[in-house]
């Protein structure tokens, strides 16, 4: 299975979808507006930093697939494998 990518113009695309500002997405994830403006500018973003913001936004599998075209399973499946096989 190949491993898909998210990059920070994806959150960006969510936090918008959400109807938020960085200061409000900043806010649910404990940090500052400066802080979250850097995570909307990473090119990849990793597993339990998305997951953290999923659960942040409220966003469900279904919301994160119309933004990126596959669900969140497909970042975080291979990441959990390859901890068991290490």
């Amino acid at each position: 299975m190949q491993t898909q990518k998210v990059t920070g113009k994806a959150i960006l695309m969510l936090r918008n979808m959400k109807g938020l500002g960085q200061k409000d997405a900043g806010s649910r994830l404990n940090i500052s507006q400066q802080a979250y403006s850097k995570i909307e500018k990473k090119e990849q973003i990793k597993p339990n930093l998305l997951n953290k913001i999923m659960r942040a936004f409220n966003c469900s599998e279904v919301e994160f697939e119309k933004i990126n075209g596959y669900p969140p399973h497909k970042l975080i499946i291979p990441f959990i494998e390859i901890i068991l096989f290490i």
